[in-house]
């Protein structure tokens, strides 16, 4: 829960930029990342209420979830 909170954080400073100046941090990058991947994966596996998504986006967004994954775990090992 708490890497979802930081990606929040992170996602806010993205999306709203402010006039200062701002780094994005990339420590624990990956862990976060993963921790969204697991998050999207259980919301697509549930019923499909209220996504607005095409069955080729649904398909490009858990290939994209498995490629976060797989490449997440490649970078555990290092």
């Amino acid at each position: 829960m708490n890497d979802l909170v930081k990606l929040n954080y992170l996602r806010d400073d993205i999306e709203h930029v402010k006039p200062v100046d701002w780094y994005l941090e990339v420590v624990g990058l990956p862990r976060i990342c993963r921790a969204a991947a697991y998050a999207l994966a259980h919301l697509f596996s549930l019923p499909p209420v209220n996504m607005h998504l095409s069955d080729l986006e649904r398909a490009d967004a858990n290939r994209a979830i498995g490629r976060i994954l797989e490449l997440s775990d490649d970078l555990a090992s290092v």
